[in-house]
């Protein structure tokens, strides 16, 4: 039987908009992407659904400071590229003003298309997104079934639900943090409209409702429940497979 890992990976993804020298956004990701140097690279700098849209991520690691480090770095070789080619990489979540975007018809980005309709078509291209990524303890996924073991040791399994409850109860702090711009396609939306944007929420602005990308499918937009055991969590795992 595999070990545990006592300290879990945790990984993070930070996604920008490319802009033109204007301020505009432009489709230049696939662009920067061959020309930011390979050597300068700490991870891999990702393609997303819009073509104006660029992930920066950070190898996983269990030190978090490792992890920020190794961010900043891969951050300042693509912003040193940008500037070389005179784009500007803007920060904020959305973008405040309306414009035309170009996306991808990469076959997960059409699956979602599908599901989740409209509202991820003309959201999803305009919203920025960041990531915290917590990898799962080693053992603790049966790899054949996708669902958690229930191991018999009850230190490693408290620890594991203690560390996912934890992840729960930091949300709202994190999404403060990270707050987006409160505009959106020349609105005022209100404090980080990407979450209302992205999550479960319907809204009321204006005298017109926003619905978010996720609110027909709120097993995935909104935050879980709680664990008390394992096997609350294998149940979440089985409704969203269905």
């Amino acid at each position: 039987m595999r070990k545990y890992l006592k300290r879990p990976k945790v990984g993070l993804e930070v996604e920008l908009f490319t802009l033109d020298n204007t301020g505009n956004p432009v489709p230049a990701v696939d662009r920067l992407i061959k020309n930011c140097p390979v050597q300068k690279r700490q991870y891999a700098i990702q393609r997303e659904y819009a073509k104006h849209l660029l992930e920066i991520g950070a190898f996983p690691t269990i030190q978090v400071r490792n992890l920020a480090l190794s961010f900043l770095e891969n951050l300042e070789a693509v912003a040193e590229t940008a500037e070389e080619m005179d784009l500007l990489l803007y920060p904020l979540g959305t973008y405040p003003g309306k414009f035309t975007s170009e996306v991808r018809r990469d076959y997960p980005y059409v699956a979602k298309e599908k599901v989740l309709g409209e509202p991820f078509k003309n959201i999803a291209p305009k919203v920025a997104g960041f990531h915290f990524h917590y990898g799962l303890p080693r053992g603790v996924l049966n790899r054949s079934t996708y669902e958690l073991r229930m191991t018999k040791n009850s230190q490693a399994r408290e620890a594991f639900l203690s560390a996912y409850n934890f992840l729960i109860a930091a949300d709202p702090a994190l999404t403060t943090f990270m707050q987006s711009s409160p505009f959106f396609e020349g609105k005022l939306l209100g404090k980080d409209s990407r979450t209302l944007l992205y999550r479960d929420m319907k809204s009321k602005v204006n005298d017109e409702i926003i619905r978010g990308i996720y609110r027909e499918e709120r097993t995935f937009g909104r935050i879980p429940r709680y664990a008390n055991t394992a096997a609350d969590l294998n149940f979440l795992v089985e409704k969203r497979r269905s």
